[in-house]
């Protein structure tokens, strides 16, 4: 059974999307969905992507560091890994 516009919206409420961009080309991704996780996890990152010839320059470490400058009012406090 195909899902309803208002079910994908359900399940995609509780993640955010982070794209990562270098002079208009969209470089890296990661979602981060707020859960309780295992060990206390506030968030669980999963879907982390760069694109190969962005790789070694910072695109993940800038994206992650965007993670803990808004960790506190975006409930991603405490970062689990998938």
């Amino acid at each position: 059974m195909a899902q309803s516009q208002e079910d994908w919206l359900r399940l995609y409420e509780k993640e955010d999307y982070l794209v990562g961009s270098c002079d208009g080309v969209d470089v890296g991704m990661l979602y981060i969905e707020v859960l309780k996780g295992d060990h206390g996890a506030t968030c669980w990152i999963g879907g982390c992507w760069t694109d190969p010839g962005f790789r070694g320059i910072g695109v993940m470490r800038s994206l992650f560091r965007f993670i803990d400058e808004h960790a506190s009012e975006k409930g991603w406090q405490r970062q689990g890994l998938g």
